[in-house]
This record gives C-alpha cells, sequence and structure tokens, in this order.
C-alpha cells in the first residue's frame, strides 16, 4: 500500500481526462429518442400518431408546471406520457448520475390537450439533462404537429445580465424564432442581450429556429429555487397576455383568475415548508 504522504497518485486534471474519455464512450446513446404513450382519450385528436394543435406548450419550471396544471384541471384532458429510456445501463454510476437524468415512467412528462384552445401542454416536473434535450424536442415535435410552440422556463438570478434587481421585483422576459418575430402582441420585453439560454428551452428555441417553426420562450427570472407568491402571480399575467396574442382565450382566461392563482400559490408555499423540513431533518 503507498504512502499517502509520498506515494503517487494522480492529479485531478488526469481524473478529468479519464471522465471525459469514458464519457466520449456513451455519447453516442444521448440521441436515443423518448418513448411516447398516447393514451385511450388521446384517440379522438390524433391523426395517424400525431396530435395536431395549434399551441404546444412546454413547462419546465416548477412555477409553470404547477400554474398550467392547475389552470387545465377542468378544460383538458391527458392525452399521452412522455419518457426517457435508460440509456447508460452499463455506465459508471458517476456518468449516469450526471447524464442520465431521471428515467423510465415514473419521471414521465404528462402530455395534456386542451379541446376548445386546441393547445397541446407538456409539464415537465422531471428534470431534461441537456445532454438528452435535442432528442426529447425532436420526439417530442415529431408528435406533436404545432403552429407555434411556447417553452415557460426560468433563469437563477445569479445568471441574469440586465436592468433591474430580481430579488426586488419579479422579471419576465420573452425570446422569440424568426418566424414568430412581430406576429404576437403581447407587449412583453425581450430578453437583455448577453443572457445566456440552455438546457430543453434553448434545445426547443434552437429546433425551430432550424426548422423554421414559430416558437416564444417565456422566461422569468427567479431570485430562488422555490416560487414564491409574487413570482406566481407574475408569470400568470406574462402568460395571460402571451396566450391572449397567440388566441389562446380559454386558457388565458383560466391564467387570469384570481382563485386559480391563489390555489397555486398555497400548492407551493406548502411545497416549500415540506422541502425545508426535509433540510432540516438531513
Amino acid at each position: 500500500m503507498e504512502d499517502p504522504l509520498t506515494g503517487h497518485f494522480p492529479s485531478r486534471t488526469l481524473i478529468d481526462e479519464e471522465e471525459e474519455r469514458e464519457a466520449q464512450q456513451w455519447a453516442g446513446r444521448y440521441a436515443t429518442p423518448p418513448q411516447l404513450k398516447w393514451h385511450e382519450d388521446a384517440q379522438a385528436h390524433l391523426k395517424g400518431q400525431v396530435l395536431p394543435a395549434d399551441i404546444l406548450i412546454v413547462a419546465t419550471s416548477p412555477a409553470a408546471c404547477a400554474l398550467l396544471e392547475r389552470c387545465l384541471q377542468s378544460t383538458s384532458q391527458v392525452v399521452g406520457s412522455l419518457w426517457q429510456p435508460e440509456i447508460l445501463q452499463e455506465a459508471p454510476v458517476a456518468l449516469r448520475a450526471l447524464v442520465e437524468g431521471p428515467a423510465g415512467r415514473d419521471a414521465a412528462t404528462q402530455l395534456l390537450y386542451s379541446p376548445r384552445d386546441r393547445t397541446a401542454v407538456a409539464l415537465c416536473s422531471s428534470l431534461i439533462p441537456p445532454e438528452r434535450a435535442a432528442a426529447w424536442v425532436e420526439g417530442m415535435l415529431s408528435h406533436v404537429e404545432a403552429q407555434h410552440a411556447v417553452v415557460v422556463a426560468s433563469l437563477p438570478a445569479r445568471e441574469y445580465i440586465g436592468v433591474g434587481d430580481p430579488t426586488q421585483e419579479s422579471l419576465q422576459y420573452v425570446l422569440e424564432s424568426t418566424a414568430a418575430t412581430g406576429s404576437c402582441t403581447h407587449g412583453l420585453p425581450y430578453l437583455p442581450t448577453g443572457n445566456l439560454v440552455s438546457g430543453l428551452p434553448a434545445a426547443l428555441m434552437s429546433c425551430c429556429q432550424v426548422q423554421q417553426r414559430a416558437a416564444t420562450l417565456l422566461l422569468s427570472v427567479d431570485a430562488s429555487p422555490m416560487p414564491d407568491s409574487s413570482c406566481i402571480q407574475a408569470i400568470a399575467r406574462a402568460l395571460t397576455k402571451l396566450l391572449s396574442s397567440l388566441g389562446a382565450a380559454e386558457l388565458a382566461a383560466q391564467a387570469r383568475r384570481p382563485d386559480v392563482v391563489s390555489d397555486v400559490c398555497k400548492s407551493t408555499k406548502q411545497a416549500a415548508r415540506l422541502s425545508d423540513r426535509a433540510a432540516l431533518y438531513l
């Protein structure tokens, strides 16, 4: 056994290089498409295996998922589930934890559909790793044929570059693909230059830009990981303006209702308290 003081041990740089080589061996599997299962309620709306819709909304932040789920509670139905298959069963544990992320049906994305607005909503309550985001987006867009894609996401305050203090006020911005520029009259400010969008929102916007699809990103600058009441109320107001400009009147009306927003605020407060208790216990 080597002496811990005089023995030869690999440097951090050497370890990083070895981990990088291991990751490259499995990189080809990142493009594995997600699996989709249509529910029986979806058959009336499908054309073959494709769901036609006017708008596809992809919610990636906890606040957006909670708000849209409550808005669609009485006006939509769950039509499908989309999940990432396991791809790194034989890979090192550290690489699986970093890249694969939540996989299997337990981490599925729920797909809801509102027939009146012809709006499909994907609730991404589980994290989609950046390495697998492009495959997820291609899989979703191949099964949902929408005229306009909307992604509702968040940006940590520490990464925000621009005017305004996210700790003092709620900040919401939009970013549009070329095909969507000028087509909406939402009146929301555009994301200041210099901010970096990554992960699933970036993959969706990039894919729509390349394919000349209309797409809009609604980005909320969050001062804390758990959304508070002021953040949810601000997202609801911004989402109402955006949906109204896209013609989704019924969903916009739901997001405007005070009782809906109040219910979401209460549920997120309760989730934050439970999270604090769990952290204290650990």
